[in-house]
């Protein structure tokens, strides 16, 4: 039998990670950009704006712009 190979585990994205913490997200919202953003389904910027305690109404486009606006409110901090 051959010893299974350890594998690299890529983090999981924003969108997963920080669903209901908000010191999670404040910490990944540092890292994210906003093609990491445009590339995430609309599901997952609603639950990250949910998580920074941002409104997850609107269009995927508004909700860009709003998770890109608290990343500019917090690098401001």
């Amino acid at each position: 039998e051959k010893p299974e190979v350890a594998r690299l585990r890529e983090p999981a994205p924003p969108g997963e990670e920080v669903v209901g913490d908000k010191d999670a997200a404040s910490s990944i919202l540092a890292q994210v950009t906003e093609e990491y953003l445009r590339e995430k389904k609309k599901s997952e910027l609603e639950a990250m704006c949910e998580s920074l305690g941002l409104s997850p109404r609107g269009t995927r486009a508004d909700l860009i712009v709003r998770i890109l606006k608290a990343k500019v409110q917090m690098d401001k901090k």
